[in-house]
């Protein structure tokens, strides 16, 4: 009877971590899906390198900005998000995003588009699940970590004292 409830329980915690990975992954494919869409439509087509160019304009900022370095930087934070590279580095690269999508969305809102001023909302909402998603991420490897480090020093402490 004791076997049957390990199973069971083995079989509830599986489910449960593809419920965290699942959550993770949905936004953040999403919102790095969104960034590399913006970026290459920057590179490859017409319209976007006009409304880049339109954007940099208002803003007052050399031209280069928007339609070298924040699409680059776009693609480099969407690249550093889709990894499991350090925490620190996802957290800049999160950052980077806000800031490019709360631009975004400040610059659509005075161009009084409804769509763009939609689709950047959207942009923004995807941003936060998946940066709350990374949140939770980052807490559960450090904990891993952490009892990686006990179980080590344990070991190590039980090999000292015999």
């Amino acid at each position: 009877m004791s076997i049957l409830a390990k199973n069971k329980s083995k079989g509830d915690n599986k489910s449960k971590e593809n419920k965290i990975n699942w959550s993770y992954w949905g936004p953040t494919i999403g919102l790095c899906g969104s960034l590399i869409f913006n970026s290459l439509r920057v590179f490859f087509s017409t319209s976007g390198l006009e409304e880049s160019i339109k954007m940099s304009m208002a803003l007052n900022v050399p031209l280069f900005l928007g339609t070298f370095v924040v699409p680059i930087g776009s693609i480099i934070a969407a690249i550093i998000m889709l990894s499991n590279w350090n925490p620190t580095l996802r957290t800049f690269a999160y950052a980077w995003t806000l800031f490019y999508f709360v631009l975004e969305l400040m610059l659509v809102i005075n161009i009084k588009d409804n769509a763009l001023i939609a689709w950047s909302v959207f942009n923004v909402l995807t941003w936060a699940s998946a940066y709350s998603q990374n949140l939770k991420r980052i807490a559960i490897q450090n904990l891993e970590r952490l009892a990686k480090g006990l179980l080590a020093a344990a070991a190590i402490g039980a090999t000292v004292a015999s």
